[in-house]
């Protein structure tokens, strides 16, 4: 099975980075931030087949392209898709309500925890599977900076009396009677969203992304013209319900993990044994045994361990995204323990995947800090690529071509009114050879 991971966009002054993972029979997009769609244009690669939108975060950087981008997705005929995301995705995505909607399209958010402690092995669950890839996910935190916050001698605002656990730093509110169903809650004349808490609230926001992507069609009324659309429920364009308690700087990392490739059927072998061509050497090529009779008279059993060499180990592509250098321990304690420490040294001996390339994005000061070169030596020999994406360490060029062109034609007109859009063509800082810079458009694997 043929797949590979590509930058759509590099971190530019355009855009942010974007990497795309293509299979024959679907595309799965990590990062959609400003300009996405726009670059989509300007590659003229379609975004057909695509399952699956993953965010490491949902702040403007990685997510501000998210609106415009399924729209597109729905006016260009896709009907369902997968958007996954740290803790306050829901959030996020029904403050969209007003304008972005579409009624053909269904889409599934997967909202992922971020509230791992430090010291808590990361899980060995999938976020998102199907039958082409798995995908883990990796809380990272901002390491508390605050003497005062570490030490609890600062109380945490809000406005309900809230519970502390130890050990995974959630703020549990205190209990409360048993919650009405939310279509009782809402069905009553003084609904109000903002009142809404826990549960409740993340399943009222849950409903709300399914009213603006119900994924049913617009049908005609038969007796006019108009269109029925489907009906917003009570409380559609009030305020939300306040923003989760939640790590709000967290990032998410991925770990993608591909398919299994069977090993190739040897057919002079088979044919040695005995097993010719036809409905034999097909079922054992789906993995029964059968019993065949040799050149040389004898009658044997030949199952695909006789015939079919050794399968190759899954692919891996890991996307981390460390915003700042406070990020790093965090980062470097979900590799050192659970589903993650097998990609590094310090891991797991047992090799069952093969390690392909590692996105690095980075944010100010992170690529330079000691902290996260000692990590990023700590990646076994055999990794493909590491593909770095830091703004101090990679080209600023000139990212939508066509548009830059037209503007500097008109800038012949007047330099003043079509000034030249700025570019360069060279990195303020070198990047060590054993890296890759990230650059739009470039095929990693």
């Amino acid at each position: 099975m043929s797949w590979n991971a590509s930058v759509l966009s590099s971190v530019s002054s355009d855009t942010e980075p974007t990497v795309v993972i293509t299979f024959d029979s679907a595309k799965y997009i990590f990062n959609v931030g400003e300009n996405t769609t726009r670059a989509f244009l300007q590659s003229r690669r379609n975004w057909k087949k695509t399952r699956g939108v993953f965010l490491t975060s949902v702040g403007t950087q990685r997510a501000s392209g998210l609106p415009g981008l399924l729209m597109t997705f729905a006016d260009s005929g896709l009907t369902s898709l997968n958007i996954a995301g740290p803790a306050g995705l829901l959030h996020f995505m029904a403050a969209m309500r007003k304008y972005t909607f579409r009624e053909n399209l269904s889409v599934n958010p997967i909202e992922i925890s971020t509230s791992r402690h430090q010291d808590e092995p990361s899980d060995d669950t999938p976020i998102y599977k199907d039958d082409n890839i798995s995908v883990f996910a990796l809380p990272v935190s901002a390491e508390i900076q605050s003497p005062e916050v570490a030490s609890g001698s600062v109380t945490l605002p809000h406005s309900e009396t809230h519970v502390v656990n130890r050990r995974s730093g959630k703020r549990k509110r205190s209990p409360s009677p048993a919650a009405l169903p939310l279509q009782e809650v809402i069905s009553h004349p003084d609904f109000d969203p903002t009142t809404l808490i826990g549960d409740m609230a993340q399943e009222w926001l849950r409903h709300i992304v399914r009213t603006m992507f119900p994924g049913s069609a617009a049908k005609p009324d038969v007796s006019s013209t108009k269109v029925e659309h489907v009906s917003q429920p009570s409380g559609f364009n009030r305020p939300l319900p306040s923003l989760p308690a939640c790590n709000r700087h967290a990032t998410l990392a991925y770990a993608v993990v591909g398919p299994r490739v069977r090993g190739k059927f040897d057919v002079k072998r088979a044919e040695g044994l005995g097993l010719k061509a036809g409905p034999l050497r097909a079922r054992v090529a789906r993995g029964e045994t059968v019993t065949v009779v040799g050149k040389d008279g004898v009658e044997r059993s030949v199952g695909p361990s006789d015939v079919v060499g050794a399968s190759e180990d899954p692919g891996v592509v890991l996307i981390l995204d460390t915003p700042s250098s406070a990020h790093i321990p965090s980062l470097v304690k979900g590799f050192e323990s659970g589903a993650f420490s097998k990609y590094w040294t310090n891991g797991s001996e047992k090799k069952d995947h093969a390690l392909r390339v590692v996105f690095h994005l980075c944010g100010d000061g992170v690529f330079e800090h000691e902290g996260y070169k000692a990590f990023m030596k700590g990646f076994k020999d055999d990794v493909h690529q590491h593909i770095v994406a830091s703004r101090d360490h990679v080209p600023d060029p000139i990212t939508f071509t066509s548009a830059a062109f037209n503007q500097l034609r008109l800038n012949h007109l007047d330099n003043d009114i079509f000034p030249v859009p700025k570019y360069s063509l060279e990195a303020k800082k070198a990047l060590d050879t054993t890296y890759r810079a990230c650059r739009s458009g470039s095929e990693v694997l």
